[in-house]
Order: structure tokens, then sequence, then C-alpha cells
């Protein structure tokens, strides 16, 4: 899933000047399967990884909301997000 989003403004990330207009691409699963941000297993299914204090007392990987979004954040977010939550 590639999610385009259109700079409104300039903005400099990780030190790389992104000007107004540029068209930036958002893929999750880059984020989704990280093992610098979920550990060497970032495939495997943990469940405790959203714990609020983790799975080993360290404090909860879920707890960043940007390290994990199916349904992204913001009014550009997911308008299914509420219905998929209450469905599960």
């Amino acid at each position: 899933l590639f999610l385009p989003r259109e700079a409104s403004e300039d903005v400099t990330l990780a030190n790389t000047l992104i000007p107004k207009g540029t068209l930036v691409v958002i893929v999750p699963a880059v984020t989704h399967f990280n093992t610098q941000i979920w550990g060497p297993d970032a495939e495997a299914f943990r469940p405790g990884r959203w714990d609020e204090r983790g799975e080993k007392g360290e404090p909860g990987l879920g707890s960043d909301p940007y390290a994990f979004v199916p349904f992204l954040h913001g009014p550009r977010g997911c308008i299914g997000k509420a219905f998929a939550m209450i469905t599960l």
C-alpha cells in the first residue's frame, strides 16, 4: 500500500529538505516490519508488543503512535478505522 501525500510547506526531515509541492509516498510496511523498531523478530506475531509495559517490563513498543499505522493518523486517515475497531 502506497499513500501519496503532497508537502503543504517546505520541511526538513532527517536533514533532507522537502520543498512545498513535493509528492511524498508513505509506505506503512516499512515501519511495520522495521527491525530497528520492533527487534529482530519484527515479522513475528507477538501481541505483547502493544502491552503498556511491553513483554519484559520495558515501555511497550506500541506506545509510539507512529510505529504502527495501519489506518494512518489525522484528517486523511482511514474513514473505516472506527468501524474496523468495533468489529474486532
